[in-house]
């Protein structure tokens, strides 16, 4: 289930009744810049997906949808890993052999 802000307002305040005002602003500003920092994650990894995915189509030509689903399945630091791996692919089944190298690994 979710908090909404006025549950965690109603839960907070009490505890800090003598720095009232200050406390939910400061919860607030945590949150955003968390999710500030979520976002620009996920940003990241879109963009480095599709650049990856681009370059090796621009390489191999069209990769089956099994190859693009592992590679969109990869961490952020695997995509970056990848995308160095790639300047060195002679040919597709290089890329399937680092893809199988690399499944279920977080770097």
């Amino acid at each position: 289930n979710r908090v909404t802000q006025e549950d965690l307002s109603q839960a907070v305040t009490p505890l800090f009744a003598s720095k009232k005002g200050e406390v939910m602003p400061t919860i607030a500003e945590t949150l955003r810049k968390e999710g500030i920092q979520i976002g620009l994650r996920q940003g990241r990894q879109e963009g480095t997906t599709a650049l990856t995915l681009r370059l090796l189509h621009k390489r191999f030509g069209t990769l089956d949808k099994r190859t693009q689903a592992q590679i969109k399945g990869l961490s952020l630091e695997q995509l970056e890993d990848l995308g160095e791996a790639l300047l060195d692919f002679q040919a597709p089944q290089d890329l399937v052999k680092w893809l199988k190298a690399h499944h279920g690994k977080s770097s």
